[in-house]
């Protein structure tokens, strides 16, 4: 029986697991243009075959079906926000002193 073709979590699933798409790909024996249509949802997926990726990539068919949430915005790290900053800067010449408020 054919899934829907909304497998939107497929892609993310395999994102976070690292397995390249081709090994995937073998494993369930479709080419990589067929995997690709799975996750574009322009191919339905059989249920046998959503239960092996599931388990290949460590989650369920549930996961697989859900829309993917949103990718955190990534926010650098302030001690490299201050060196993109300094960039250039001779920052030799920078001395930390105790700033007085008086």
């Amino acid at each position: 029986m054919p899934l829907p073709n909304c497998l939107s979590g497929l892609r993310m699933a395999r994102l976070r697991s690292g397995i390249e798409v081709e090994k995937l790909a073998a494993r369930i024996g479709v080419t990589v243009n067929a995997y690709y249509r799975y996750e574009s949802g322009s191919r339905r997926m059989y249920v046998d075959k959503a239960f092996y990726l599931a388990k290949m990539l460590g989650c369920t068919v549930d996961d697989l079906l859900s829309e993917p949430a949103a990718a955190p915005q990534h926010t650098p790290e302030p001690d490299t926000v201050v060196a993109a900053a300094l960039e250039g800067w001779n920052t030799d010449a920078i001395h930390e002193e105790p700033v007085s408020h008086d």
